[in-house]
């Protein structure tokens, strides 16, 4: 009886084991998931700044606007929303609310965007441990001149 007991523990102490493990891991590939859609989001913003040097993104988060037009002059120097990339065709319209993490476009150089900066991301409660009890310090931004900066 008592080698069955022994039995019983070891498997749920394996079991444990391997349950965190195992969500640690869903929580690293929804982490390299978002990270490569920061990439794109980024080559996104690349590109739309080499065709419109002189339009600038807001520091905004991407959002889901179906109804946004591709309606921009290319001599204006106006502010446009950061859902400018999915109407004018450079970047794939997604549900953006739907994930762990909230992804932000760089126009302008404020704060954790830099200079060099094109797009960061930001964990979400659903992130897990990327994500510390309601405060957040987990930015991953994405440079045009170091790629990640500040991504785990």
């Amino acid at each position: 009886m008592m080698e069955m007991l022994v039995v019983f523990i070891l498997i749920a102490v394996l079991a444990q084991v391997a349950i965190v493990t195992y969500r640690n891991s869903i929580q690293d590939s929804k982490r390299d998931h978002a990270k490569a859609m920061l990439q794109e989001i980024a080559i996104a913003n690349q590109r739309f700044r080499t065709d419109y040097p002189s339009v600038n993104i807001k520091t905004d988060v991407i959002s889901h606007t179906p109804s946004a037009t591709c309606n921009i002059n290319k001599f204006d120097a106006a502010s446009v929303d950061p859902s400018i990339l999915v109407a004018c065709g450079y970047l794939e319209q997604k549900t953006w609310d739907n994930y762990d993490y909230q992804f932000y476009v760089c126009g302008d150089s404020t704060n954790p965007c830099g200079p060099d900066g094109l797009a960061y991301m930001v964990a979400l409660e659903g992130a897990g441990k990327y994500y510390n009890a309601g405060v957040n310090s987990d930015t991953c931004v994405f440079t045009s001149g170091s790629g990640y900066n500040n991504c785990q």
